[in-house]
Parts: C-alpha cells; structure tokens; sequence
C-alpha cells in the first residue's frame, strides 16, 4: 500500500482541508469584509471616482429593498391562511414576529 503523500507546507495543509467548505459564496464575504476593513481600498474602490462606484451604488439600493422583500415572502407564505397542522397559533405568531421584527433590527 502506498502512503498518500501529505502537503508539504502550512498554507497547502489548511488549502486542502478548507477546499470542501470552499464556493464563491464564502470567497466573496472574506473578500468584502478584507475590501471594507482596508480604508485605501474600499477609497480606490468605492468613492465617487472609484473603479466600482456604479456596482456599490447598484448593491446599495437593492440591499435597501431587504425588509420589503421579507413582509412579501411572508405575506406569500401567510396568503393561504394559516396550516394548523404544522405548528399551533403561538408559534405561528412569534414566527411572524421573528421575521418582521428581529430581522428589522438585524437589518438596519
């Protein structure tokens, strides 16, 4: 039997036990967080002259329209009435409450 071979540096090691976790997704957070914590760079990147002023701007106001599209999707999942078979009108009620009001607050 041969012996898988083991890579050789630190930076391989975590590259290959991260690489299953990994999709764009989550390359695209760790980017945007290193982007926003970095002031030259979110400058080159984000004022009025920057190489992607439209594309924040963009992001900006669709990410306006977050709680709106909360009261729809709940208003959807409400439009049939309530499935008493599922869950009783308590939980019904602090679900309700969760979505429009803790999700607010996260939001703002």
């Amino acid at each position: 039997r041969r012996k898988p071979k083991k890579p050789k540096s630190w930076w391989r090691r975590c590259a290959v036990a991260l690489a299953p976790a990994a999709n764009v997704n989550q390359l695209a957070a760790v980017m945007g967080i290193v982007v926003g914590l970095t002031a030259p760079l979110q400058r080159a990147l984000f004022d009025e002259d920057g190489a992607l002023f439209i594309l924040g701007d963009c992001a900006q106001l669709i990410g306006a329209a977050a709680i709106p599209q909360v009261i729809i999707v709940l208003g959807a999942s409400l439009a049939k009435g309530p499935d008493h078979s599922l869950c009783d009108r308590r939980t019904a009620i602090s679900l309700g409450f969760g979505r429009l009001g803790v999700l607010a607050l996260l939001n703002v």
